[in-house]
């Protein structure tokens, strides 16, 4: 419970110190958390953690917080990183969209001169919020193709790690 309660606070935190940037309550924090543990393997508990930091950060819609917090994931399976170690990185990236976009796009090669010159046109007319939204759904497609190698072993062992957290939820939950 206390857990939770920590939780509850760094949530509450994360709108008020940005003065709600991002529009979202707690309450949509934990619902789009849970969207994204779903069609992921992060736990509820762990996506909580990034939408937490996505928002945090003051820089990203409601909309860019749940792109930004899957692609989090993908992005760390893909390059082997902790996703704690990787979601840090992706906020800061993605300050500059046109930027993130060009590097993304180095290594993943799914862009083309029009799409990367449309976020540059995004972001130079200050519709930053837009530039990001481009440049997070240019790339959603590529990076879970890590799902498919990950084997069943690992597979086993994130289906299980996702029914602990299950249960860790339901206790901070409690009370």
């Amino acid at each position: 419970m206390v857990a939770g309660k920590k939780e509850m606070t760094e949530m509450n935190e994360a709108i008020s110190t940005t003065g709600n940037f991002a529009g979202l309550t707690r309450g949509q924090m934990v619902l789009l958390a849970q969207s994204v543990s779903d069609v992921g393997l992060l736990t509820v508990g762990t996506a909580k953690e990034i939408v937490t930091q996505i928002v945090a950060s003051g820089r990203y819609s409601a909309e860019n917080v749940k792109a930004l917090a899957g692609m989090a994931e993908n992005y760390a399976h893909v390059t082997g990183e902790a996703v704690d170690k990787v979601t840090p990185k992706l906020i800061k990236m993605f300050e500059d969209p046109s930027k993130a976009a060009e590097e993304l796009n180095k290594t993943y090669h799914t862009l083309s001169v029009e799409e990367l010159e449309r976020i540059k046109t995004l972001q130079r007319t200050g519709q930053v919020q837009e530039a990001v939204t481009a440049a997070l759904k240019a790339f959603p497609d590529v990076m879970p193709e890590y799902v498919k190698n990950i084997g069943y072993a690992q597979a086993a062992w994130d289906a299980f790690t996702k029914g602990v957290d299950v249960a860790k939820q339901a206790i901070k939950g409690i009370g």
